[in-house]
C-alpha cells in the first residue's frame, strides 16, 4: 500500500510539472504577443499625436474582487479564472499578480495555476492581481481563489504490523490495533471502514476478524484456535477504504506469529465399545488405542480411572488395554464404563479422556447349588396322586439368564416311574407323586437328582434324595372269593385239601389266619406255632387247608379270618365222599409186636383209641423248632487267626466298616492284615478273599471310609498308607490310588462324600483334605488348605453331607466346625462357643444327619453335649441336649443312624449305649448288661447300621440275620457285638457257639 501511496503522490506531482512547462509556453507566447501590440499602439500614436488627451487616468477592473474556484487536483496551467480590467483612456493594459507563486495571469487575463494544490493544506488562496496601463498608472483588484477538495487514498501509519500470539491463545484475543489516516478533511471523503482483504491461505479465512474501535483504527481479533502445527505464522492483509467517489483504500500487511503451546492429546475415537468374556485369560488385549498429540517429540502415557475400576480388574500396556485379574460377572453390571486417561509431558502436562463401554458376556462359571433342607423325607404310603412331596430347591450363582435358568432330572432310583417334576408358576421344581405308593412293593426311593443349568457349556450338580415310604396298614386279600375243595372219607388228618393263597399288601405285618370250623386248620410253615385256640401266626402268602380229624361224608362249611391289623373273611366250602373201607394188615414178630404198614404219609393208627403216631410227630416237630431257633441266633461261624490280633497299636485291627449293597459288611484294615467281609445273617466272617495286606508293621494304614455315590465302591482313606483303598463289592477286588502329599505328617482319618460326588479325607495331621475322585481314580492332597488348629494334630475325625451339598465336620481336638464346598474346593470354619483355641479336649467323634435335616454330632469323651448343626443357617447348637451322661469309664465310638431314625452310639469302652431321638431331641442310655467280660476287653471301633427285613419289606422278629441293628466289631477282632435296635441285643463271641 505504500507502493501505491508513492506511486500516488508521484503521478500528481508529475501533473503539476506538466501544467507549469505548459504555463511557462503560454506566457512567453503572451509576451510576445503584448510587445507587438505595444509597437503597434505606439506606432498609432506616433501618426496622431494631436488626439493625445491632456490628462490619463488608471486602469479600472470589472469587478473586485474576483473569485474563482479549482480542485486540488488540477495540474499546472490550469485556467482558474479570467481578470478583465479596462482603461478609461484606452490605453494598454499589463495585468500581472501580486504576492503569488501558486498562480499566474497572462496579458489575455487568464489566471492559471502553476502548482499544485492541496486542499487539505490551503483551501483557500487571496492575492492582488494589478492592471497597469502604458502611462504607467495601476489600479488593483483582489482574487480570491477557492481549491475545492478531491477525495485522496488513505494510508496506513505504518508500512506493516508484526505480532506473536500464543498457539492456546483464547478466541477473542486482540492481536493488533491497526490505524489509519485520510487526507481528506471534508467528511464526504475521510469516513473509513477496515475490512480482512486476505490471509495466507484459503482455508484460514475465518481465522482472524477485525473489529473498528475509532474511525481511524481497528483492532485484529483471533476468531478461531491457532494450531501451531498446522501454520506457525499467518499474514493477514487488513484494507482500509474511505468514503469519497469514488472509494479509494490502502492495504497493510500483519504478520501473525503463533507461539507453540502445549496441545492436549487427541482419540480417534473418544468412545469405544469392547466385548470382554468373564473367563477372558489375564492379559488378554481388549484395545489399543490410536491416540496423536499435535505436539512434536510429545511421549503419551495411559492410565485407568480407578474410580471406575473398582476391582482393578484392568491395566494398561502401553496404549493397550488388557485384562489385570479374573474378572467375575456376578460383582459387576453387563454394561459399565472405564474411563481412560491420556496424557502428555508438556508443561503443564494435558490429557485426553476416552470412555470403554465395556459389554461383559456372563460365562456359565457357576455350578447349581442344590438347597433341600434334608436329603431324607418320611411319605405317608396314601399320599394321593398329584400331591406334591417337596420342593427341590436348587440355585445358580451365574448373573444372565442365559447361564443361571436351573433344570432338574431324576438319573435314578425312580422305579416304575412313581415320582414326577413338574415347574410352577413361580419356576420351582416340584417331585410330585405320579402313581400310587406301596409300601410292601417300595419302601424307599433312593433318587439320584442332577440339577444342569442352561449354560453352554452347561454345569450340573448331583445329590441324593432318600424317601422312606410310612407303612399305612391295610387288610390282608384273599386271591378267591370263596374256596372250594372235595375229598374222600378215609383220607388222613393233615391232609392237603386245598391252597389258600393270601396277600398282605403291608408285607411286615404279622398275619392270623384262623377257621372257625376246627375241623380244618392250615399247617404251620416257615416256624409258624399253632395257638391253643387254633390261630396260626404265618409268615407266608400261600398256605394249604388240611383236615384236623378224619370226617364223615357230607358237605362242611367253614370262614376263613384272616388277621394283619385288618381282618378279612371267605367262605371256605368242603364236600367229603364216603370213601370204601379199607382192610388193615398186621404182621407179628417173633416178640410178638404188631407192625401196622401204610403207604399213606400221615395216617393215623390207633391203637385202643390213642393215635400211636402223633406222639412222634409233635416231638420231631419242636426238635425241628430248636433247631431253626438255634440257626437264627448262632455265633460267628469263622475263628478269626490267634496271631491276627498280636503286636497291633492300640490293638487296633479294624478302625471302620461300610455296608456294602450285597448287604455285607467290610471291615477296612487298619493293622490287620485282611478286610474283613462279615455277613449279618449268618455272622460269618470272610478274611481269606482280601488278605494281601502287609500287618507286620503294625501301623495305622486306613482309617475312615465310606461307599461312593453311586454305590459301586468303597473308599478308605490312608493314615499312614501309601494311597487310597479302593474296594469293589462286586467282583471282591481292591486297588489302591497312590497320594502326592505335601508334606511327611499329613494324615487323614476321617473319610466324608461330598457334593460333587468326590469322598474327602478329613485331616489328622497336616494342613490340607484330601480329595479323591471315584470316576478317575485320581487324588489331590495339596490344593485345598484347612486352618491349623491344635497344630494340626487329630483336629477332625468324623463328618457327613447335609442337605445343601456341604459337608460338616465336628472337631475332634479343634474347636471349630469344618465346612467343606466341594464346588468351590473350599473350606471355611464355624467356632463353637464353648471352647478357647487351646482345649484339646477329645470333643466329637462322628457325626449323623438326621431325619429333621439336622447334623448331629455325638461326644467322644470329655464333653457333655450334643452338638446340633443347621446347615441351613449354619447355628449351632450346644444347648438342646447337654445331659450326655458323664462316665469317667465311658468313650463314645461312632454314630450311625436306624431304621426308626433314633441315632445310636456304641461305648469305644464301657458298656452303655447312647440313644438320641432327633425328633424330640431327647438322649436316653442304657446298660448292655449281662456281657460280662466281653464288653470289659473289648474296644468297638467299627459300627455300621444293619437294616432289618422290616426294612426291605420282609417280615419282622429276630436279631441277626432278620432284625434290624447296629453291628459292632472290636478293635482286636475277636469279639462281634449286635445290638437289636428294635427289641433285644445280643452278644457273640467268636468261636465260642453261645449265644449271648
Amino acid at each position: 500500500m505504500h507502493d501505491e501511496h508513492t506511486h500516488h503522490r508521484n503521478n500528481k506531482n508529475n501533473m503539476h510539472h506538466h501544467r507549469r512547462a505548459v504555463s511557462a509556453v503560454f506566457l512567453c507566447f503572451s509576451r510576445l504577443l503584448l510587445l507587438l501590440l505595444l509597437l503597434l499602439l505606439l506606432l498609432l500614436l506616433s501618426a496622431f499625436p494631436h488626439s493625445v488627451r491632456a490628462s490619463n487616468q488608471a486602469p479600472q477592473f470589472a469587478v473586485d474582487p474576483f473569485q474563482f474556484s479549482v480542485s486540488e487536483n488540477s495540474p499546472q496551467g490550469t485556467v482558474v479564472g479570467h481578470v478583465s480590467a479596462s482603461d478609461p483612456d484606452n490605453d494598454d493594459i499589463v495585468l500581472s499578480l501580486v504576492s503569488t507563486d501558486t498562480f499566474s495571469i497572462n496579458p489575455a487575463g487568464d489566471v492559471m495555476l502553476t502548482s499544485t494544490l492541496d486542499a487539505e493544506t490551503r483551501a483557500r488562496y487571496e492575492f492582488t492581481v494589478q492592471a497597469t496601463d502604458s502611462n504607467a498608472l495601476t489600479s488593483n483588484a483582489q482574487v480570491i481563489v477557492l481549491v475545492t477538495d478531491v477525495n485522496e487514498r488513505p494510508s496506513f501509519t505504518a508500512n506493516m504490523y508484526t505480532r506473536t500470539v500464543r498457539e492456546d491463545a483464547a478466541v477473542g484475543t486482540a492481536v493488533v490495533t491497526v490505524d489509519a489516516m485520510d487526507p481528506d478533511t471534508s467528511s464526504t471523503n475521510n469516513q473509513l471502514s477496515f475490512s480482512i482483504d486476505s490471509i495466507t491461505a484459503a482455508s484460514e479465512q475465518q481465522l482472524f476478524v477485525l473489529n473498528q474501535t475509532t474511525a481511524t483504527s481497528a483492532v485484529l481479533l483471533l476468531n478461531k484456535a491457532l494450531d501451531f502445527e498446522t501454520s506457525p505464522s499467518h499474514t493477514v492483509t487488513v484494507r482500509v477504504t474511505d468514503s469519497g467517489s469514488p472509494r479509494l483504500s490502502a492495504t497493510v500487511d500483519v504478520d501473525v506469529i503463533v507461539l507453540d503451546a502445549n496441545d492436549a492429546p487427541v482419540a480417534t475415537s473418544p468412545v469405544v465399545e469392547v466385548l470382554l468374556e468373564e473367563n477372558a485369560n489375564i492379559n488378554t488385549i481388549l484395545h489399543v488405542f490410536a491416540v496423536s498429540d499435535p505436539d512434536a517429540g510429545q511421549s503419551l502415557s495411559f492410565t485407568i480411572d480407578p474410580s471406575t475400576d473398582p476391582t482393578n480388574a484392568f491395566a494398561m500396556d502401553s496404549n493397550a488395554l488388557i485384562v489385570a485379574d479374573t474378572v467375575d460377572a456376578e460383582m459387576l453390571p453387563p454394561t459399565f464404563d472405564l474411563r481412560v486417561i491420556v496424557s502428555d509431558n508438556g508443561s503443564p502436562p494435558l490429557n485426553a479422556t476416552i470412555t470403554v463401554r465395556v459389554h461383559l458376556h456372563d460365562v456359565n462359571d457357576n455350578t447349581p447349588m442344590w438347597d433341600l433342607g434334608t436329603n431324607q423325607l418320611n411319605v405317608s404310603e396314601n399320599l394321593a396322586v398329584g400331591s406334591v412331596v417337596t420342593a427341590l430347591r436348587v440355585s445358580d450363582g451365574d448373573k444372565s439368564a442365559a447361564n443361571s435358568g436351573v433344570t432338574v432330572a431324576i438319573n435314578a432310583g425312580n422305579e416304575d416311574d412313581t415320582f414326577a417334576l413338574v415347574t410352577n408358576a413361580d419356576n420351582e421344581t416340584l417331585l410330585v407323586l405320579r402313581k400310587p405308593l406301596d409300601y410292601e412293593r417300595t419302601s424307599v426311593y433312593s433318587l439320584a437328582l442332577t440339577a444342569e443349568d442352561t449354560g453352554d457349556p452347561p454345569l450340573s450338580r448331583r445329590t441324593s434324595l432318600t424317601i422312606r415310604v410310612l407303612n399305612v396298614n391295610e387288610a390282608p386279600v384273599f386271591l378267591r372269593s370263596a374256596y372250594h375243595a372235595s375229598a374222600t372219607s378215609h383220607v388222613a388228618v393233615g391232609t392237603p385239601l386245598l391252597p389258600i393263597a393270601i396277600t398282605d399288601p403291608d408285607g411286615n405285618d404279622v398275619l392270623v389266619l384262623r377257621v372257625e370250623n376246627v375241623l380244618f386248620k392250615p399247617p404251620g410253615v416257615g416256624g409258624a406255632v399253632v395257638s391253643a385256640s387254633g390261630a396260626l401266626h404265618i409268615e407266608a402268602s400261600s398256605v394249604t387247608v388240611t383236615t384236623g380229624r378224619r370226617l364223615q361224608a357230607g358237605t362242611y362249611t367253614a370262614v376263613i379270618t384272616a388277621t394283619g391289623g385288618l381282618i378279612t373273611t371267605a367262605p371256605l366250602t368242603i364236600h367229603i365222599e364216603q370213601a370204601p373201607l379199607r382192610e388193615v394188615h398186621m404182621t407179628e414178630d417173633v416178640e410178638g409186636n404188631l407192625y401196622i404198614r401204610t403207604a399213606t404219609q400221615g395216617q393215623r393208627i390207633l391203637v385202643n383209641g390213642v393215635d400211636v403216631v402223633k406222639g412222634v410227630t409233635r416231638t420231631a416237630a419242636t426238635l425241628n423248632a430248636i433247631t431253626r431257633y438255634r440257626c437264627r441266633h448262632g455265633a460267628l461261624s469263622h475263628t478269626f487267626p490267634t496271631n491276627l490280633n498280636e503286636g497291633l497299636e492300640d490293638g487296633i485291627a479294624w478302625d471302620t466298616a461300610v455296608l456294602a449293597p450285597d448287604g455285607l459288611v467290610y471291615a477296612i484294615p487298619s493293622v490287620a492284615s485282611a478286610v474283613a467281609i462279615i455277613d449279618p445273617a449268618t455272622f460269618t466272617v470272610d478274611t481269606t478273599t482280601m488278605a494281601e495286606f502287609d500287618g507286620s508293621a503294625g501301623t495305622l494304614r486306613w482309617a475312615g471310609a465310606v461307599l461312593t455315590q453311586d454305590e459301586r465302591r468303597i473308599v478308605a482313606v490312608p493314615t499312614m498308607a501309601e494311597g487310597v483303598l479302593v474296594i469293589d463289592p462286586w467282583a471282591r477286588t481292591h486297588d489302591v490310588h497312590a497320594v502326592a502329599r505335601s508334606g511327611a505328617n499329613d494324615m487323614w482319618r476321617g473319610a466324608v462324600l461330598v457334593g460333587d460326588g468326590r469322598v474327602c479325607g478329613l485331616p489328622w495331621r497336616g494342613g490340607y483334605l484330601l480329595l479323591f475322585d471315584p470316576t478317575t481314580n485320581t487324588t489331590d492332597a495339596t490344593s485345598v488348605a484347612v486352618p491349623l488348629e491344635n497344630d494340626g494334630h487329630r483336629a477332625w475325625l468324623g463328618g457327613v453331607l447335609a442337605g445343601n451339598g456341604l459337608a460338616y465336620a465336628p472337631p475332634f481336638r479343634a474347636t471349630s466346625v469344618l465346612v467343606i464346598d466341594a464346588a468351590k474346593d473350599e473350606v471355611r470354619t464355624l467356632p463353637v462357643p464353648l471352647y478357647t483355641e487351646d482345649d484339646d479336649r477329645k470333643k466329637w467323634s462322628s457325626a449323623v444327619l438326621a431325619g429333621n435335616g439336622k447334623v448331629y454330632c455325638v461326644p467322644a469323651t470329655g464333653v457333655p453335649v450334643v452338638l446340633i448343626i443347621d446347615p441351613h443357617t449354619d447355628a449351632i447348637d450346644t444347648t438342646t441336649i447337654s445331659t450326655v451322661p458323664a462316665l469317667p469309664s465311658i468313650l463314645w465310638s461312632r454314630a450311625v443312624l436306624s431304621s426308626k431314625g433314633y441315632i445310636h452310639v456304641l461305648p469305644s469302652d464301657g458298656d452303655t449305649v447312647l440313644v438320641i431321638d432327633p425328633n424330640r431331641n431327647t438322649i436316653d442310655y442304657t446298660s448292655m448288661g449281662g456281657l460280662g467280660n466281653i464288653t470289659a476287653n473289648a474296644v468297638w471301633k467299627t459300627t455300621v447300621a444293619i437294616p432289618s427285613a422290616d426294612d426291605n419289606g420282609g417280615g419282622g422278629g429276630g436279631g441277626g440275620g432278620s432284625g434290624g441293628g447296629v453291628l459292632a466289631l472290636s478293635g482286636d477282632g475277636a469279639t462281634a457285638l449286635f445290638v437289636d435296635t428294635h427289641t433285644c441285643m445280643e452278644v457273640l463271641e467268636t468261636g465260642s457257639g453261645k449265644g449271648g
